[in-house]
């Protein structure tokens, strides 16, 4: 099996699908050089008059249907929302590997998880998320979760200090762009709270609602500090 991952990439990532043949693409939407809807209009364009379709799968944070919507209308195949654990993962590559040779399969329906129960040891992170997180880690500890953790820690303090000077200045495209990956990151980690207020605040941006938008980014920052002090404290635990 040969899966190509598109993410972030400083060349144009249609560019990688012609150097190998691959048995499913996971597409990640947002790209700088060139999104994922547009690569995967340039996929299809490059496949035209092959009957051998490539699978294409979002891996995305959004969550709303017509998100979903709007991946399949652009010609992916499959939405799987983060964060998503191996199974779900396992079952989607299932599903398009075994369809290669019976035909395009209906899109599957997977959901996000849902949000902490209220037996979850923190409030601010979801740590039954990270159980999910040793099961992608081939060695079955903790060193995925430290990673994954560590790296949440060290670039997002930057990012929510570009979200303040984007509501400053009443810049909407580049608060967009920062809480899209503030969003993204934190339910990475398990803080669903946080990365729901993430998407409200995405929204309120769009919508150019500065007003809302700040009030709504205050919980944000709240929120944000509880769970950077209880990923503090995990990799503590997880050392």
């Amino acid at each position: 099996m040969i899966v190509l991952s598109l993410v972030c990439n400083e060349k144009r990532p249609e560019s990688d699908f012609e150097m190998q043949s691959y048995d499913v693409v996971l597409m990640d939407c947002q790209m700088p050089i060139m999104d994922g809807y547009q690569a995967t209009a340039a996929i299809r364009e490059r496949q035209a008059g092959n009957a051998k379709r490539l699978p294409i799968v979002d891996l995305t944070a959004n969550s709303m249907e017509g998100d979903r919507d709007q991946c399949l209308a652009a010609g992916m195949d499959d939405y799987l929302s983060k964060p998503f654990s191996k199974n779900q993962l396992q079952q989607v590559l299932s599903r398009w590997l075994q369809s290669k040779t019976e035909g395009r399969v209906a899109p599957s329906e997977v959901t996000v998880v849902n949000k902490p129960a209220s037996t979850s040891r923190t409030a601010a992170i979801n740590t039954k998320f990270l159980d999910q997180l040793r099961e992608l880690d081939p060695s079955g500890g903790f060193g995925l979760v430290r990673q994954i953790l560590q790296v949440y820690l060290d670039s997002t303090g930057s990012t929510v200090r570009q979200v303040e000077q984007a509501l400053a200045t009443g810049d909407f495209d580049a608060l967009c762009r920062a809480v899209h990956s503030l969003k993204s990151s934190s339910a990475n980690v398990g803080a669903e709270t946080l990365s729901g207020m993430f998407r409200q605040l995405e929204g309120l941006g769009r919508e150019g609602k500065l007003d809302e938008s700040s009030v709504i980014f205050c919980a944000a920052r709240r929120e944000y500090d509880q769970a950077v002090n209880e990923i503090r404290n995990l990799l503590v635990e997880c050392a």
